[in-house]
């Protein structure tokens, strides 16, 4: 079945004085050709008319298109009366069901990829927009990369990426897809499923691949291969590590891990992302369950572990410094207002001064250095304490705020107190592998 629509006015005819064309005759043709094109008698293209259509006592018929023409109407003698070019109803049509329209355009040959047709029309052969093409060969189906219109006389020079053949001398006609990216009649994009290594082509503008366990490769197009705006989304949903071949932001040959994805665009020179493992600035450094049963043992693309080696890697901004040794030596991190600075383990000795009257608990060891003679009250907590060297062990009287007199016969106006020790105090924890994002 042939979707056709009615023939637009006038459905009756008549000669240059006004009289209706009784018995004339209408001759249907390609557009710009003498081969003939079938019109039809009902709406559903069942039934084909007579070409010529002949006309009725009243110079009527009832004609039903399908596209574009070219009309000769004549009279009884076959006398032209008028001669008409790239008729077509498609303004009185519905195209609900057609995903192209003809074109009236005469396009001119000018390579396998271009062709140019008359006037300003880059508006109309938009970029991305979907053509298809009669040449010698039969139909091709592609998209258009580049619209550009000259002057004195205006042109306009159309670039076509084909799906498959190319154009010829032979091209004869042309169709638009309906179809834009900002207001597509029917729903895109549509998802490929992908189970053995893919490349891309030009028909995936828009769509979203998804790569199974065996596709551990996406090819890409070049970006300059492709026309401003070409965009597709593709995900990893294999258990093996893919890689994304070619070179998005800058990176050459970007790996993706399970469930891991990126959507890219050319601007018809470079592929771009906006969402391609950006989600951490260059420099974080997060905790890695490394040794955990099951978990797998490749890095996320831009990660590597912080263990204290020269990184070595041309795409990091990184390149060349000394990653910092937080796995070699556990080391903890702390907060600062800069990065990189280290301490050592250590165990401090660490001394208390007193002087005049000082509280201290029960039980603290004082060293008392001899110096001059002085009378110095010590106020104690509860119990005693004991004064090394040669006082020994003074006792005080049990109690909060109670006292004793420490009399040596020489002594330092100042009491100081030694605390220090090989043991370290360290919270509870857990060993985790420190991993650092150097792309």
């Amino acid at each position: 079945m042939t979707e056709a629509s009615y023939m637009p006015m006038p459905q009756q005819f008549f000669d240059d004085n006004g009289n209706p064309l009784a018995g004339g005759s209408v001759y249907f043709y390609e557009p710009g050709t003498s081969t003939g094109k079938t019109v039809y008698s009902d709406s559903n293209g069942n039934t084909a008319l007579s070409n010529p259509v002949i006309l009725d006592s009243a110079g009527r018929a009832s004609i039903w298109l399908n596209g574009y023409y070219k009309r000769v109407i004549k009279d009884a003698n076959g006398v032209t009366i008028k001669t008409e070019d790239n008729l077509s109803s498609q303004h009185y049509q519905s195209v609900t069901s057609v995903e192209f329209v003809d074109q009236s355009d005469t396009p001119s040959y000018i390579s396998t990829t271009q062709f140019s047709v008359s006037g300003n029309l880059a508006s109309t052969y938009q970029v991305g927009r979907r053509i298809k093409a009669t040449v010698t060969a039969g139909t091709l189906y592609g998209t258009i990369t580049a619209s550009s219109a000259s002057s004195d006389p205006v042109i306009t020079t159309v670039t076509v990426i084909w799906d498959s053949g190319s154009l010829d001398s032979g091209l004869s006609a042309l169709s638009l897809g309906i179809l834009t990216t900002s207001y597509p009649s029917i729903p895109i994009p549509n998802v490929l499923s992908k189970s053995a290594n893919y490349t891309m082509s030009v028909t995936d503008h828009g769509k979203k691949v998804l790569l199974s366990s065996n596709a551990v490769s996406y090819n890409l197009l070049a970006a300059n291969s492709v026309f401003n705006g070409f965009e597709v989304e593709f995900i990893n949903i294999g258990a093996n590590q893919m890689t994304a071949n070619g070179t998005i932001n800058g990176f050459a040959n970007v790996t993706f891990l399970q469930y891991e994805s990126a959507k890219i665009f050319s601007d018809g020179s470079n592929w771009y992302s906006l969402n391609m493992h950006n989600s951490e600035p260059v420099g974080t450094v997060k905790w890695w369950h490394k040794s955990a049963n099951g978990t797998p043992q490749t890095l996320p693309w831009g990660w590597v572990e912080a263990n204290g080696a020269a990184l070595s890697d041309s795409e990091s901004p990184l390149n060349g410094i000394t990653l910092p040794a937080i796995n070699n030596n556990g080391r903890f991190i702390r907060g600062s207002n800069t990065s990189g600075n280290t301490q050592a383990n250590q165990n401090l000795a660490h001394n208390h001064i007193l002087s005049g009257s000082s509280n201290f608990n029960d039980g603290v060891t004082l060293e008392l250095s001899n110096s001059n003679e002085n009378i110095y009250q010590v106020i104690s907590g509860n119990g005693q304490f004991a004064a090394n060297g040669s006082l020994g062990t003074v006792a005080l009287s049990s109690g909060v705020g109670s006292y004793g007199r420490v009399i040596p016969s020489e002594m330092a106006a100042t009491l100081s107190i030694s605390n220090s020790g090989n043991t370290e105090a360290r919270p509870d924890n857990i060993s985790m592998v420190a991993i650092i994002k150097i792309k």
